[in-house]
């Protein structure tokens, strides 16, 4: 019997040890902060709208949260506070949305609002240009 009770206090102390542990690593890939899940995807731009504040986007990877979305085209809304750059010269500079053209080759990073009965919406509040389509020769 106190073979068992000894064993049973060290299961135990073994558990209280190892439960901060797991607690205190934070979000996963694709996991929630502050109530929103975190995106992060690579893409194709399709079209942009810059009056509306929108990109749409084919996605070709990203993490957990876009992994049901890979292939389609999404529509992202941008934060009024994102970073936008262009990292297609030798350093990466500020851009704006209008440089992002159909063909272009973005990552973007934000955050997934779902609520209930309503439509996923992803808003950007990071997006790099990483490469511009490649020029048509004319012919």
């Amino acid at each position: 019997m106190k073979k068992f009770s000894a064993l049973i206090v060290l299961v135990v102390l073994a558990a209280l040890a190892v439960a901060p542990l797991a607690l205190a690593k934070g979000p996963a890939e694709g996991g929630k902060s502050k109530g929103k899940a975190k995106f992060e995807l690579n893409a194709v731009v399709v079209s942009t709208d810059v009056a509306a504040n929108t990109i749409t986007v084919k996605v070709t990877s990203g993490n957990k949260a876009v992994k049901a979305y890979r292939g389609k085209e999404i529509t992202l809304s941008i934060a009024a506070d994102a970073k936008i750059q262009d990292a297609t010269g030798e350093k990466c500079a500020s851009t704006t949305l209008s440089a992002f053209v159909a063909g272009a080759k973005v990552h973007i990073g934000g955050t997934v609002q779902a609520k209930k009965d309503s439509p996923v919406v992803f808003v950007a509040k990071k997006l790099i240009l990483k490469a511009l389509p490649a020029a048509e020769t004319a012919q």
